[in-house]
């Protein structure tokens, strides 16, 4: 069995309580470490360009302090998250995770279905290049690579 990595990043909302989410990855070695902390530091920044709330903490090997402050966005609940899709190709099979403090200024509002309204656009943007870090560094639980089907705004009454 492949070795591997577990990265979990922590969100501060308004109320300074903490969202998290975790996805699993290649694991860390002496011989891709320099190329993983890229890539994990681009998931971050991906992260933070579609959510209200503060990074508080990421976890790749060792846990990392980012910020203790809160957000000045009252809106920034932990609640309201972004539902990730994805979709392992090699097993056919799809997971979920739950992103918190969902920036909902990004939703597809000029979608005509309503149904993809409540998307974020994976096309442009922060929804690109959320999806552009997902793809180049998690891996499904089955630990293959995967492609971000979607990201739908969900919160605690959906």
């Amino acid at each position: 069995m492949a070795n591997v990595g577990f990265y979990k990043l922590s969100v501060r909302d308004f109320d300074s309580e903490i969202g998290s989410v975790a996805f699993e990855s290649v694991a860390i070695t002496a011989a891709n470490h320099d190329a993983q902390v890229v890539l994990s530091d681009a998931l971050k920044a991906a992260i933070n360009g579609v959510v209200t709330g503060v990074v508080a903490t990421d976890d790749y090997g060792n846990r990392e302090l980012i910020d203790i402050s809160a957000p000045a966005d009252e809106w920034s609940q932990r609640e309201t998250c972004w539902l990730l899709t994805l979709y392992d190709a090699t097993e056919k099979k799809r997971s979920k995770k739950l992103l918190p403090t969902a920036d909902l200024e990004l939703l597809n509002e000029a979608e005509t279905d309503p149904n993809l309204r409540r998307s974020l656009p994976l096309g442009a943007g922060a929804g690109a290049a959320l999806k552009s870090a997902v793809e180049a560094f998690v891996r499904s639980p089955w630990h293959n690579a995967v492609v971000l089907e979607s990201a739908v705004h969900v919160s605690r009454n959906t």
